[in-house]
């Protein structure tokens, strides 16, 4: 009886090593799952953030092209307008020279009159004498 005893004992307290045992590796697979459900979760987020992360690139890749087709816009105005004011340029630059002329010609008119002018004085004051 004494050795059922001491079986009994010792079956029990292989039992509550095993109790624990168990309940140990209850409470490590209860952790290993919310390790697991964090991972989900955080591997989850990871997807959001990198599907954000291309819907940026690809709006970045459209706001560099409509970039680039403005830069493009604004340079062909820039050699139109730049093209326009060579034109005016050259037709101020065509009048000038053309005011220079008329200046120079009405210079030459003033010129005469006033050669007139001091001959006719000139011929008044004789016949006066």
């Amino acid at each position: 009886m004494t050795e059922q005893r001491a079986l009994t004992t010792a079956t029990l307290a292989v039992l509550g090593d095993l109790r624990t045992i168990t309940s140990d590796l209850q409470a490590t697979t209860e952790e290993l799952r919310k390790g697991q459900e964090e991972l989900r979760a955080t591997t989850l987020d990871l997807r959001k953030g990198q599907e954000e992360l291309r819907r940026g690139q690809e709006e970045l890749r459209a706001t560099t092209e409509e970039l680039r087709a403005g830069q493009e816009e604004l340079r062909a105005e820039m050699r139109a307008g730049h093209a326009e004011l060579r034109e005016e340029i050259t037709s101020v630059k065509r009048s000038v020279g053309n005011l220079e002329r008329s200046m120079g010609r009405a210079e030459g008119d003033i010129a005469e009159l006033k050669a007139g002018h001091i001959e006719l004085r000139n011929m008044v004051a004789s016949l006066i004498k």
